[in-house]
């Protein structure tokens, strides 16, 4: 998750350098993509306390539900993930 939350700063960058958005759209995704960072920073707080509370579905709830809200931020935290999953993979291998 750390991974994850450390990604989503390269998210905010790409959200910001999209042409062809206006700047409410990009501060709509901002604002979503902020509120999905707590949610998941909540998760990993409960796991470092020992405490799983199913995070993985809680997870795929928060993404589903702050994508949703942004169209722009959808489809970058598509791409987001997909990254994080090949980075925490190669991680894994090396």
């Amino acid at each position: 998750m750390e991974m994850l939350l450390f990604n989503f700063t390269i998210t905010g960058r790409a959200i910001w350098s999209e042409g062809q958005q206006s700047d409410s759209i990009k501060v709509e995704a901002f604002k979503w993509l902020n509120e999905l960072s707590h949610r998941i920073w909540n998760i990993l707080f409960d796991l470092r306390r020992g405490e799983n509370n199913d995070s993985i579905t809680r997870l795929y709830d928060h993404m589903k539900l702050y994508a949703e809200q942004s169209h722009l931020l959808s489809g970058h935290l598509a791409a987001t993930t997909v990254m994080t999953f090949k980075s925490f993979e190669d991680r894994k291998q090396h």
